[in-house]
């Protein structure tokens, strides 16, 4: 199995900076970032790198639409094309 690039700290970081970046909130905790757009938080971004999967965990009281979406997920492949990305 490959390994996701998000085991490195420095693509963790990048993943923050490039999520800011492009107008969206962020706080970053190890592997996990609450995501904010707007007024409200919108997901939690989950990395496991070990089973090269992200998982987006989009909260009810979301703003975020489908396409704002679909850019996360563009952002995040940016950095790790490989990373299989979940939508929860």
């Amino acid at each position: 199995m490959v390994k996701s690039e998000f085991l490195k700290f420095e693509k963790r970081l990048e993943l923050l900076y490039v999520l800011k970046n492009n107008g969206f909130y962020v706080r970053m905790h190890a592997y996990e970032y609450i995501v904010g757009y707007g007024d409200r938080l919108g997901c939690i971004i989950i990395l496991e790198p070990s089973k090269n999967l992200v998982e987006i965990i989009k909260l009810p009281y979301s703003r975020l639409n489908e396409k704002q979406i679909e850019h996360l997920i563009r952002l995040i492949k940016s950095i790790d094309k490989n990373v299989v990305v979940k939508l929860r």
